[in-house]
């Protein structure tokens, strides 16, 4: 039970928190040719301290001092600096020289004002030496710089557009900040791809031609190989200029014939040198002393003695990424040594090697990858396979779960098992003939590693964050796939980063927030943080920042809302005059005035009253501006000015008055009462409020309108009118509204401080929730009034009124909340008495969700009692995953704070097992039935039906009422398709939740209809609730029946669905029974009959009060009778419904646009776009005009639609209208103009950042026009999953077989694996009997107990 969102607290309010993230460092890697010192950390002026993993190789891999390179380095310093009009520079020299060491010097050491990405080609670590791994490590280091994620499951594509985009913001965000973006490639001679096959291509080609935004480039290479054949002719690397040569170093000579001799020790001496040498190049960087030990049966010691001592020159080496505590991988320290290396010891010897890795791989995994697992099988190791084109053994191991799992536990996220997967999927799709099954197989482990961990709860980081590990804290706050839900979950990181001194992190832990208007919103909540904690410095350098991101937020309303979310905190931290500069400058109008109002209030209660009235008077809507002046007239009273302050509020009651609309003018009035109030003129606050009362009695909206009465009562009751109060809440019909508006009331008193008010209020709430008669709603009433009672300090009440809940659930709930009351007034020992009793409780509920509720509650009423080993108990035996999840973290949490370090440990590790358990029981069944939608189509009907059962299976194991019924109503439409419609009958009659039922009543009833069971078909109908869905159901079965040619039959269907329409007693809910009755007989030619419909439409759109009701109804008549071919007499009927319009003082945008759409329905155009001029918003304007223009197309009057569309500046509304006019065209044969209208779209939906959806509706235009090829073209460029899917099924059938192939492969790359499946069935239908056998194990649902570690005791359940 959960009252109107009155309840707080408790496992009804759960979030969670988990998906895929980014858990390791910096992709890429460097190489070092010359001499480097290191010290102290490099702060990045004017953003929070870098963190790149690709930086920190830089320090580790050069750990030399540079010597002799002043004049180099002055150099580049003043090409990156300078204002000159070169962009480009190529420092050139032989091996040794030290080219990368002078490159690394300066990115290590970039001047004031320069701010540095870089990448160093190498072959020496495996994958690093392409333009994937070059694309990677920038988009990385890029979207750092820009506070940005990095972008997820990229694929080459991809990763270009990313890395163009982000190569422009990040020069853009320099400049606006007074720096340079410069760009450093060390190595261009050492670029792999250069070699490779005819599908690969250069990193020199990757180079922007023109850099953006005063950007500079800095590359480094050997005078040979020549520039790569697909650098464009006018690139900047083919000017010979450009080129700086670099003299060899002498230091570096010396470096380099020591080195040498080493390397031919190593080469020539002993067997076990030569070992540590071949693994180490076989491997390609990334062994550990303990990795080689176990390869050559040495000790970890003797290794390290050898390659850090007698051959320290050859070898560097870095710390290990995951296992970064002293574990450090070895590489060979040069290039040229590693290439040496390679050379002499030949390929047959490399190979044998190779072959050695390859046996101690095999070994782990044949353990099954247990801890302790060397980290380069988990994340070098693919990318030695990837090197040398192994790509059956890549992907065995990169789909291999107990791997994926380990790595998990490793890294604490899913990010380098998604790239391994990725880079799979991405070698398999460019193949000519691809293979699907593999692709198939990849990308359902894609979605396995997506879809895992969703469940963590949002408050298990912070735990990890009070145990000291940040990086997993983030990892686990990064892995949720809603960016909504990850955000929280870094929000909560920061804050207690922040709680706990580390500030610095805090703030970088927000600059991941990838979207800017969050990220603003999660700095400021930050700042508010710091300035509680008396960090006032570093509240305002927060403060700074959150305004630098807000003025980059490109979307208008998105920016003014950061904007306005800035200027509150700016006037927390006292800086008013700023906080008003930032104030006028949004242009956004509502969200002006309430930064404004902010700032106005804010003035004076500085004192400065002329500036704040000042402010107020800039307010222009009505409402703010009269809000503003009463915040300001309230600061007066306070400081003692009242006669000041009742001359403003004179001034704003009038203006309040004025208001039309009733919520405003509802708002308005209120704020005046309350300056009355503090003022203490009580006889001006009666009469106010007696107006407000009346304008909230005037709101249409139910759940608004009692809000407003909310908001008056409470008003009463704060100047002592408790019968007043009693008297607004009794005017509202239902008692449990009744029961929450007075509660409501109770809680502002309460925070008023007027506790004996509240008292009053409360004995009013028990009164009216003693005399509820219905069960279920007095047990929801009277926890209601228990958490009041609570509230209010009478706990020794609430715990009776608790106790005679019937509902065991809500006495469960409700006893809890009196225990923590308990608990928190030092009376311990009662608090304990009454969570035994609510254990009693939870252990008596039979139903299984409400249990697994109950005992959630139960767990944390322990916790909140200290009694947190008891919690831990039963919380592990709670059977939904997904609150034994939650319950579990609040008990980490506890033994956290408590300091018992390693079992909070084991706990959130337990968390997570059982998070990865819960997950994707929605996804499973989907899954399910959309292969059995495939296996339909393939022939395979036994084989559907046996996925829908299982699909079922799965649905009902589904936490969460609305999931669990809009899953079963999918399942619904499954078991029509496989034929089982009396299951499917079944399944729909046991949803529980209405709508979902009667959506799901209408598809079993159409079924049943088209199998000939006319009679069950109207059965079923006459189950749906509401007189509405019951018609629309049986209009549905007509509409079969007049298919097949029963006509007879379903006319009377018809008159049957007349009958019923007549039974509503609510005039706009039989308008809306007869809408669809006339609408489907004009449809199928009963003209005369749909006229005779609309006579009754017509007679009860009059019957209806509401003004602005009765203009929609008669809008809908007009609608069906211009179906009906009776336009003359739509005319009058939509004249009727505007002269009925203009009654109405202030219609609202939703009437004038079904004006606006009736007028164009019958062609009077004139009239259509002055009812769309009417509409003040500009965005409900747009909008209006919008579906004006389509009402159009769809009528043949495109001309017309065509110039009105001219007028949409909105790119997303002028895209989706000139798709409508574009198939309009097409429907009328004039292909031309249509591919005129589509190539005019494909340009407005270049200019949109997500413009899947306008690609979607051209797709499908151009497949009716035969444009198939450039309908794949556009497919290719879509980026949504969910578009791509449905694209890729519309276009897959009019390609030849190896195109289609081809095309699947490139989608299994981005789309859901299943999703694309009844498009695989067109193709290869093979291949869904194959996945219905993979699948089949594996999709089943987890058993719906997590069974607990041995060493637990379980609850008595």
């Amino acid at each position: 039970m959960e009252h109107k969102g009155f309840r707080m607290g408790g496992p009804r309010v759960k979030s969670t928190v988990r998906q895929t993230g980014n858990a390791e460092g910096g992709p890429g890697s460097i190489v070092n040719t010359g001499h480097l010192h290191v010290t102290g950390d490099v702060h990045l002026a004017g953003a929070p301290v870098a963190r790149s993993a690709y930086r920190d190789q830089v320090e580790q891999i050069f750990p030399w001092e540079l010597i002799g390179r002043e004049a180099e380095l002055a150099e580049l310093a003043e090409f990156c600096t300078g204002d000159h009009d070169q962009t480009y520079v190529w420092w050139q020299g032989p091996a040794w020289a030290g080219k990368s060491a002078l490159l690394a010097t300066f990115v290590l050491h970039p001047p004031p004002g320069v701010r540095v990405v870089s990448f160093f080609i190498t072959a020496r670590y495996a994958g690093q030496s392409d333009r994937n791994a070059f694309l990677r490590a920038v988009i990385e280091q890029l979207a750092e710089l820009l506070g940005q994620p990095m972008p997820p499951l990229l694929d080459e594509v991809t990763q270009q557009g990313w890395y163009g985009r982000l190569l422009k913001e990040a020069a853009r965000h320099c400049r606006a900040r007074g720096e340079r973006l410069v760009l450093v490639v060390d190595g261009l001679d050492e670029d792999r791809g250069v070699k490779l096959g005819p599908g690969a291509h250069s990193i020199a080609a990757l180079l922007p031609e023109v850099p953006p935004e005063g950007m500079r480039v800095v590359v480094a290479g050997r005078p040979n190989p020549p520039v790569p054949s697909d650098v464009p002719p006018r690139h900047p690397l083919r000017d010979p200029s450009i080129v700086h040569s670099l003299s060899p170093s002498p230091a570096a000579q010396g470096i380099k014939e020591a080195a040498e001799r080493e390397l031919d020790e190593l080469l020539f001496g002993g067997q076990v040198e030569r070992d540590l040498l071949g693994l180490l190049v076989a491997a390609e960087g990334g062994l550990s002393s303990g990795d080689l030990a176990e390869l050559t049966g040495l000790t970890p010691g003797e290794v390290d003695r050898r390659l850090r001592t007698a051959y320290g020159r050859s070898f560097s080496s870095r710390e290990s990424a995951w296992r970064p505590n002293g574990t450090r991988v070895f590489v060979l320290a040069h290039e040229e040594l590693h290439n040496s290396a390679v050379a002499a010891l030949g390929e047959s010897a490399l190979a044998c090697y190779r072959k050695r890795i390859h046996a101690w791989a095999d070994d782990y995994r044949d353990r099954g990858w247990p801890a302790g697992t060397p980290e380069y099988l988990l994340r070098g190791y693919h990318q030695m396979l990837r090197s040398c084109d192994e790509v059956e053994r890549m992907v065995s191991f990169a789909v291999d779960r107990a791997r994926l799992d380990r790595m998990l536990a490793v890294s604490g996220g899913d990010a380098a098992g998604l790239a391994e997967v990725a880079t799979c999927l991405q070698l398999l799709s460019e193949q000519e003939d691809p293979d699907l099954g593999t692709l198939m197989t990849l990308a359902r482990t894609r979605d396995f590693l997506t879809d895992r961990n969703t469940h963590i709860p949002a408050r298990l980081p912070v735990v990890w964050v009070k145990l000291g590990n940040v990086l997993r804290a983030e990892a686990l706050a990064h892995s949720h796939s809603d960016p909504a839900k990850r955000t929280e979950a870094l929000c909560e990181v920061s804050v207690a980063l922040a709680e706990s001194g580390r500030v610095d992190q805090a703030e970088q832990v927000l600059w991941s927030i990838s979207d800017l208007s969050d990220r603003v919103r999660a700095l400021t909540r930050l700042a508010r943080v710091l300035a509680w904690e008396g960090r006032g410095d570093l509240a305002e350098r927060v403060v700074d920042r959150a305004e630098e991101v807000a003025r980059t937020v490109t979307d208008p309303a998105e920016g003014a809302e950061a904007l306005a979310d800035l200027v509150k905190v700016l006037v927390e931290a006292g800086r008013v005059d700023r906080a008003e500069e930032v104030a006028r400058s949004i242009s956004d109008r509502p969200e002006q005035a309430w930064a404004l109002l902010e700032v106005a209030e804010a003035f004076a209660e500085t004192g400065q009253v002329d500036r704040a009235e000042q402010v107020a008077g800039a307010i222009s809507d009505r409402s703010g501006h009269v809000r503003a002046m009463c915040r300001v007239a309230k600061v007066l009273v306070k400081a003692g000015q009242v006669d000041r302050a009742l001359e403003m509020v004179n001034r704003a009651e009038p203006l309040a008055h004025g208001i039309s609309a009733p919520l405003g003018q509802t708002q308005a009035l209120l704020d005046v009462a309350k300056v009355f109030a503090e003022a203490g003129r009580v006889d001006r606050v009666e009469r106010v409020l007696d107006r407000a009362e009346e304008a909230a009695r005037c709101i249409d909206a139910l759940p608004i309108r009692v809000w407003a009465l909310v908001s008056v009562a409470a008003a009463f009751a704060e100047v002592g009118q408790v019968d007043r109060t009693e008297q607004v809440a009794g005017a509202i019909s239902d008692t449990s509204d009744q029961v929450w508006v007075l509660c409501c009331v109770a809680e502002v008193l309460v925070r008023a401080g007027r506790v004996d008010r509240a008292v009053r209020v409360v004995e009013r709430v028990e009164q009216v929730a003693c005399a509820v008669t219905d069960p279920v709603e007095r047990a929801e009433a009277l926890a209601v009034l228990a958490e009041a009672l609570v509230k209010v300090g009478r706990v020794d009440r609430a715990e009776e009124v608790a106790r005679a809940i019937s509902d065991l659930t809500d006495q469960a709930w409700a006893l809890a909340r009196v225990a923590e009351a308990f608990a928190e007034a030092g009376q311990v020992d009662r608090a304990v008495r009454v969570v035994d009793w609510v254990e009693e409780v939870a252990c008596a509920v039979t139903g299984s969700v409400e249990r697994a509720e109950a005992l959630a509650v139960l767990a944390e009423a322990l916790v909140k009692v200290g009694r947190v080993d008891r919690a831990e108990e039963v919380a592990r035996a709670i059977s939904d995953l997904t609150d034994q999840a939650w319950a579990l973290a609040r008990v980490a949490e506890a033994f956290a704070e408590a300091g018992q370090v390693d079992r909070a440990v084991r706990v959130v590790d337990w968390v997570e097992e059982v998070a990865c358990a819960v997950t994707g029981s929605v996804e499973r069944a989907e899954a399910l039935a959309d292969l059995a939608e495939a296996l339909v189509k393939v022939g395979r009907m036994d084989r559907a039906v046996r996925m829908v059962e299982r699909a079922e299976q799965v649905a009902r194991v589904v936490t969460g009422s609305d999931e669990r019924a809009e899953t079963l109503a999918d399942l619904v439409k499954a078991l029509v398709k496989t034929g089982r419609v009396d299951r499917a009958e079944e399944v729909a009659r046991a949803i529980d939740e209405l709508p979902y039922q009667d959506w799901a009543l209408v598809d079993v009833a159409e079924a049943f209809a088209e199998t000939g069971q006319v009679d069950r078909a109207e059965q079923v109908a006459g189950a749906i609730s509401g007189p509405s869905g019951h018609v629309w159901a049986l209009c549905r079965v007509a509409k079969v029946l007049v298919k097949a040619g029963r006509v007879d039959r379903a006319e009377r269907v018809v008159d049957r669905a007349e009958q019923v329409a007549c039974t509503s007693t609510d005039p706009r809910d039989l308008t809306r029974a007869l809408v669809e009755i006339a609408a489907y007989v004009a449809e199928v030619g009963w003209v005369d009959r749909a006229e005779r419909v609309v006579d009754r439409m017509e007679q009860a759109a009059g019957a209806i009060s509401d003004p602005s009701d009765r203009v929609w109804a008669l809008c809908r008549v007009a609608e069906v009778l211009v179906k009906a071919g009776r336009v003359d007499r739509a005319e009058q009927v939509v004249d009727r419904a505007e002269l009925l319009a203009r009654d109405i003082s202030d219609p609202s945008h939703r009437t004038l646009a079904w004006l606006a759409k009736a007028f164009a329905e019958v062609g009077r155009v004139d009239r259509a776009e002055l009812m769309v001029r009417a509409i003040t918003d500009p965005k409900d304007r747009a909008g209006t005009l919008a579906e004006v223009v389509g009402v159009l197309a769809a009528g043949g009057r495109v001309d017309r639609a065509e110039q009105m569309a001219r007028a949409l500046t909105d790119p997303f509304l002028q895209s989706l209208v000139l798709c409508d006019l574009a198939e309009a065209l097409a429907e009328a044969g004039q292909v031309d103009r249509a591919l005129e209208m589509v190539d005019r779209a494909e340009q407005v939906a270049d200019t949109m950042s997500d413009r899947s959806r306008v690609l979607t509706d051209l797709v499908e235009v151009l497949v009716k026009l035969g444009q198939v090829d450039r309908a794949e073209r556009l497919v290719r460029t879509i980026s949504d999953p969910t578009f791509i899917a449905r694209t890729v099924a519309e276009i897959v059938s009019h390609l030849d077989r190896a195109r289609a192939r081809r095309l699947l492969s490139w989608a299994l790359t981005r789309s859901r694996a299943t999703a694309l499946l009844p498009a695989i069935a067109e193709v290869d239908p093979s291949l869904v009997l194959q996945v219905a056998d993979e699948m089949r194990a594996a999709l089943l649902p987890p058993s719906p107990t997590h069974a607990a570690p041995s060493d637990q005791s379980a609850v008595r359940v």
